[in-house]
């Protein structure tokens, strides 16, 4: 009787490891969510597309600019439309994103580690580094809180 409790157990304990809730998928759908759909939004210049990719009460700060939290997706999409100001060109909108690590913290959490690569070698470099909560929602993954520093020149 002992040995069929613990064997229940220990099957109930992996069924809800998360191990097994995560898939490949997820981590191709993070990666996925910056490499490509961030991307994107950023060099058409869609400040509203780009606050989408957060929740409804994500939040997002950069080290770089006022280091002001901004919250919530209106605020964030004011902050990109400031951001994309003056960036009416592809050159001047080249944007790569490098998804360095995905880590799981929950099945419904993730934190990301992202390289953000603006300009073109002619126009210049400029990296900085993103760290990002993602979570799992009823739209898909999306960033829940983000924060952004400049990578010095090497």
């Amino acid at each position: 009787m002992r040995r069929s409790i613990a064997l229940g157990s220990l099957l109930l304990a992996l069924s809800l490891s998360p191990a097994v809730l995560w898939s490949a998928e997820d981590s191709a759908a993070i990666e996925s969510l910056f490499a490509d759909t961030f991307a994107e939004l950023w060099q058409r210049g869609d400040a509203r597309g780009l606050s989408e990719l957060w929740t409804e009460q994500g939040d997002w700060m950069s080290l770089v600019g006022s280091r002001r939290i901004r919250s919530g997706r209106q605020e964030i999409a004011e902050v990109w439309e400031i951001g994309l100001q003056g960036r009416d060109t592809p050159e001047k909108r080249a944007l790569r994103l490098d998804v360095q690590a995905v880590n799981r913290l929950s099945p419904a959490l993730a934190q990301v580690d992202v390289e953000m690569i603006f300009g073109t070698e002619a126009t210049g470099l400029i990296r900085e580094a993103m760290v990002a909560i993602v979570e799992l929602t009823g739209e898909g993954w999306r960033i829940a809180s983000a924060r952004v520093a400049r990578i010095p020149e090497r």
